[in-house]
């Protein structure tokens, strides 16, 4: 599930502000018009009205009981559950330059573009789960805790409290990526719980830092290293008990065990009043075939598990009034190529064989869950394009596109001296080669794939590869061809930095180890007219172009090198699935009437508009029957 994202358009809020100052009642009232006398009370539907205290069942992933623990910095912590209990200063989509920043804990920020200081605001009163204040301190430490995170302490200078409700940092360089980083980060530690290890990185920030003239960033000495590495250590001991520590979030932990984990509201929580469920309860998913038995049971009021066609109408026929709601997100899936095998260290090949997949079988074959992707292979999500900020439609379709297209590909293929005999091709040396595909799980799509490329003239064949042994088998370099994620913002927000960040530096690709071994200097990449580009330091800059149009300008010739590259075949995008089976659950989008059966959003304008958004807006509700 989703998130984070845009900000709720007007009418959606003027629908909700409506609906609290009728006293907390949804859609409905008496209508009046002209064309005769007004409805008698009688006569028009009763007003719903929101059930406070509701209860809301949803799935779950967490450790063994034995493993499960209240420290959110290291394994053990519970996944699905911690998006309820921990907020940041501001609710970020850092793709949207119109409204990436919503408010949660702060109130406002500022940034003097001459100091380049940021000074965020927090809103008065708030406070942790067991009343005791939010502090700035609260605000410092949990900040110093990215020291070796999301690379933001490379162009932090330093950061100072300013009052009891202000908070400053200074960048050396800052755009609206770097800053998504600082503004985005969540408040779960206390800093007098963990005082003694917050101290540690203290001391590495006051005095284990230089700035690297050359690279224009912050780095940490040999030594502050080695005390890095300590902290880690020590830190991985502290495991609290899940259902004691305080949160800032607007629910808190009270019960744990192998199936169930139960949260309860935080009635301290600055928006409290509009969290209108009291209790939430996790059923712990440890299998597709669980999911579905849980579903089928009647014990999920709402889940986004993926299953297949006749497991949907298996749903449709049990939940009758199960309504369905399919938000795009930023993974592109498709085929990763391993250029230390032959004939992947080819581009021609790399490139005819994106261009030999039938993408609408694909699409076909996914639907609902999946879109179309980017047609250019460039490492940036479709939907990131049309939104403008780093890039532009024009830009974009000047680039070549990979689109289906077989003569285009056979052309490809004969200019490197390939031939196809009897339909099947063979290399220049007239041998047949053979294509080996591998997933971990993802089967179909990738015998589909295999089936589209032998059809084309291809010697393919597809090995399934047990997922626990995947990431060993990339890095051995086992893998010619990998079906599954392959590009755009897998761990992070779908913007340039974060795109291809994951994209070159994700174990499944393997670009990062494949442009080592290029007989040039280590992450460079020569384009078509034989200039050499190091994507090391273009994808670093990209957290720090101090202008927009530097920012733009990064982005687009990252975007240029990786079509030209072509080091992957995006074949789709997924979809975010919502299937809401309790009726009386109501879920304020725009464009959502909570009738339809099916929604389907076209863009990302309701992304910030996910359940954990949502819950803490007081647009996620379930009505009295």
């Amino acid at each position: 599930m989703t998130k984070s994202a845009v900000l709720p358009r007007v009418s959606a809020l003027l629908l909700l502000a409506a609906m609290l100052l009728a006293g907390c009642t949804g859609p409905g009232g008496t209508p009046s018009g002209t064309g005769g006398p007004t409805p008698t009370a009688a006569a028009s539907p009763a007003p719903e009205v929101i059930d406070h205290d509701a209860s809301l069942s949803l799935m779950g992933i967490w450790s063994p009981i034995t493993a499960t623990h209240g420290n959110p910095f290291i394994a053990g912590f519970p996944l699905h559950p911690s998006i309820y209990c921990w907020d940041a200063p501001f609710d970020v989509q850092a793709f949207d330059a119109a409204s990436p920043f919503a408010p949660l804990l702060a109130e406002g920020y500022t940034i003097d573009e001459a100091t380049r200081v940021l000074t965020m605001t927090m809103k008065p009163g708030i406070t942790w789960s067991d009343g005791v204040p939010i502090t700035m301190e609260d605000v410092r430490a949990n900040l110093a805790l990215q020291l070796n995170k999301n690379y933001v302490w490379d162009f932090i200078e330093s950061m100072r409290i300013v009052d009891d409700r202000s908070f400053e940092v200074t960048f050396s360089r800052y755009n609206i990526i770097l800053l998504s980083k600082v503004l985005n980060n969540a408040i779960s530690m206390r800093y007098t719980d963990y005082k003694e290890h917050v101290d540690r990185l203290y001391d590495i920030i006051e005095n284990d830092r230089y700035f690297d003239e050359a690279a224009g960033r912050w780095r940490v000495t040999t030594e502050g290293g080695k005390k890095y590495v300590r902290f880690n250590g020590l830190l991985g001991k502290v495991k609290p008990n899940l259902v004691e520590i305080p949160v800032t979030g607007p629910f808190r932990f009270t019960s744990v065990s192998n199936d169930e984990i139960i949260m309860e509201r935080v009635d301290s929580y600055w928006n409290a009043s509009q969290v209108h469920f009291k209790t939430l309860r996790f059923h712990k998913v440890t299998s597709t075939e669980n999911t579905v038995l849980l579903t089928k049971a009647g014990k999920l009021d709402m889940d986004g598990t993926s299953v297949t066609p006749e497991i949907t109408t298996q749903l449709e026929l049990l939940f009758p009034e199960m309504r369905t709601l399919l938000k795009p997100i930023a993974n592109q899936m498709g085929l990763a190529f391993n250029f230390e095998q032959y004939p992947m260290n080819l581009p021609e090949v790399r490139k005819a064989i994106s261009m030999a997949i039938d993408r609408s079988i694909l699409l076909d074959v996914r639907k609902p869950m999946a879109r179309p992707g980017d047609p250019y292979n460039s490492g940036i999500a479709r939907l990131t394009q049309d939104k403008g900020t780093y890039t532009d439609k024009a830009f974009m379709s000047a680039l070549r596109s990979y689109d289906y297209d077989p003569a285009g590909a056979a052309a490809l293929l004969e200019s490197i001296g390939w031939s196809r005999d009897g339909g099947q091709w063979a290399n220049e040396r007239g041998e047949t080669v053979r294509l080996e595909i591998n997933s971990g799980g993802i089967v179909i799509e990738a015998e589909i794939c295999r089936d589209l490329l032998a059809d084309f003239g291809f010697d393919a064949d597809y090995v399934p590869v047990d997922a626990n042994v995947m990431w060993a088998n990339m890095e051995q370099s086992k893998h010619m061809i990998f079906f599954g994620l392959v590009a755009a913002s897998i761990f992070e927000f779908p913007d340039p930095w974060s795109s291809y960040n994951c994209t070159y530096y994700y174990p499944l690709s393997r670009i990062h180890a494949s442009l080592r071994l290029a007989e040039g200097e280590p992450f460079a990449i020569t384009d078509a007219a034989g200039v050499s580009h190091d994507v090391g330091k273009i994808i670093g800059d990209l957290r720090s172009a101090s202008t927009d149009a530097e920012l733009r300008a990064l982005t687009h010739e990252m975007a240029k090198l990786t079509n030209e590259l072509c080091p992957f075949a995006t074949l789709y995008e997924e979809t975010d699935i919502l299937r809401i089976y309790d009726p009386t659950i109501r879920y304020i989008l725009e464009g959502y009437d909570n009738v339809s059966k099916m929604v389907v959003y076209d863009d990302y304008s309701q992304l910030r508009g996910g359940p954990g958004w949502s819950m803490r807006m007081g647009r996620l509700y379930k009505v009295r029957p």
